[in-house]
């Protein structure tokens, strides 16, 4: 199976349990920066290392920390789809390690 056949039955799933918005943000950040990259990859030879290239790309097109945090939440949520319902053997984003960092500011 391709990443982006992966992806697809995510999104179908997800659209049941997540608000439109969110499916919305979902879909514009694979479509544009994370689909280009595996799209045509079967999902069970991506590995640490084909993430850490693509988070690289990422992190050298100068995206906020807190951007990047989400991207890396988006791509490790749809792997540990594919491991809990797709016995994909393990989520190669837990290897490759995080990229950015959620960015929390309080004003009192």
């Amino acid at each position: 199976m391709t990443f982006r056949s992966m992806y697809e039955i995510y999104i179908e799933d997800m659209g049941h349990r997540c608000r439109q918005s969110t499916i919305d943000e979902k879909k514009h950040v694979f479509e544009k920066l994370i689909l280009p990259y595996f799209e045509n990859k079967p999902i069970n030879k991506i590995t640490p290392k084909d993430i850490r290239a693509w988070q690289n790309e990422m992190i050298a097109k100068d995206y906020s920390n807190s951007y990047l945090d989400r991207m890396q939440n988006m791509i490790t949520a749809l792997f540990n789809y594919a491991v809990g319902y797709f016995n994909l053997a393990e989520n190669p984003c837990h290897k490759a390690g995080r990229m950015g960092k959620r960015e929390v500011v309080v004003n009192f």
